[in-house]
């Protein structure tokens, strides 16, 4: 089955704020010049390699393996975070729509950790800088941060939990429900939609 997508994995970095009032999550910075999401903001993530193990095992722990791997290349390649995969919990997987030529399937961890220095491989991410869930929807609302359809909706499902025990403990029973967007037209517009059950609350995006 996952021959019609480029398997993928993201890995969600939670930490308490440094206001203790609630907590915050890593994104990452693309580079202005790439073809994918140039400029966005990101969670830290790639496809799979070989060394990360079979993308058709059973269990998630090839997909967890490529989600701390491509998060140590991207942020922190020099000092590089030692994690158990057991601490990296699923919320939930996207599947690209089927209209695009690359499609990928990716996977996303949620974990509690905090690198001890931000330190960007400057060619794919070149900053990354912890937000308040909320306060990185708000940013992209006012168009000074952008987002692709997948990040904003786990950005605002993140902002319904007052703290990482909350977070933790929902995905600890189930993660969200796998969703491919679908492509719909409305009013001369269209949209990506991913439908009311999905256990998102953002359940469309318009392309043009």
């Amino acid at each position: 089955m996952l021959d019609q997508w480029q398997p993928s994995a993201c890995l969600i970095a939670l930490r308490a704020s440094a206001d203790h009032q609630g907590y915050e999550v890593l994104l990452a910075k693309r580079a202005e010049g790439l073809s994918l999401a140039p400029g966005h903001h990101v969670f830290p993530g790639g496809a799979l390699e070989p060394a990360d193990g079979d993308a058709q095992a059973s269990d998630h722990s090839t997909f967890k393996r490529a989600a701390l791997r491509e998060f140590n290349e991207e942020v922190c390649h020099r000092s590089p975070l030692s994690v158990a995969l057991d601490e990296l919990q699923f919320l939930g997987e996207w599947r690209a729509p089927t209209f695009l030529k690359k499609r990928y399937l990716t996977r996303f961890y949620v974990a509690a950790l905090e690198p001890k220095a931000i330190q960007c491989d400057g060619r794919e991410i070149v900053s990354a800088q912890w937000y308040k869930p909320n306060q990185a929807v708000n940013l992209h609302a006012q168009g000074r941060l952008r987002l692709m359809f997948p990040t904003l909706a786990i950005l605002d499902w993140l902002t319904m939990f007052s703290d990482l025990k909350a977070v933790q403990a929902k995905l600890g029973v189930r993660a969200l429900k796998t969703v491919c967007p679908v492509l719909k037209a409305e009013a001369g517009r269209r949209y990506l939609t991913i439908g009311a059950a999905s256990g998102y609350r953002i359940e469309r995006w318009r392309v043009d």
